[in-house]
């Protein structure tokens, strides 16, 4: 697979304006809206989003493909994620990597029962206290590789429900 895991990155119809967008509102018109398939890369390298607005109206109940969603959102500081529906999800490989000014983050909603990626997830989420995971089923998770990386201000991390049976790569 030539371009590997950035499919679709350059697809997206805002890639070329990604420096410039500060804020994204999610308008009444997406919660009807049920096809949605996958969400990767939507705001991969947006560095200077700031804000989100009306991501409750974002319905990912068929999400099979989160990877990079915010990765690099570099000035997001909040994000509510906690009304996804993950039920589906298969890749979360850094969703919300360098997220660097991310202060809170509640996934303690996300349900992981088919997530097989988690590689890179939280790296450089360095200014987060906590990370709820304690609820992740981990049992098809093949691979956790620097999934906490350069996470510097956590003070406690809850693994023990990780089942890591399945992973073949945490490098």
């Amino acid at each position: 697979m030539g371009i590997g895991p950035f499919l679709g990155y350059d697809a997206r119809g805002w890639h070329d304006q990604r420096e410039s967008i500060t804020n994204v509102v999610f308008d009444a018109s997406f919660a009807n809206d049920t096809t949605l398939t996958s969400t990767a890369h939507w705001f991969y390298d947006c560095r200077n989003l700031t804000t989100i607005t009306g991501i409750g109206n974002l319905r990912t109940d068929n999400v099979t493909d989160m990877r990079y969603m915010f990765r690099y959102c570099t000035n997001l500081t909040e994000l509510d994620v906690s009304g996804f529906n993950t039920e589906n999800v298969v890749s979360m490989l850094g969703l919300f990597s360098h997220c660097s000014s991310l202060t809170n983050l509640d996934v303690s909603g996300f349900r992981t029962d088919n997530v097989t990626d988690m590689m890179d997830m939280f790296d450089d989420c360095s200014k987060l206290t906590s990370i709820d995971v304690s609820h992740f089923n981990t049992e098809k998770v093949t691979t956790l590789s620097v999934m906490f990386q350069m996470c510097t201000s956590l003070t406690s991390l809850d693994l023990s429900n990780f089942n890591t049976s399945n992973v073949t790569n945490t490098q």
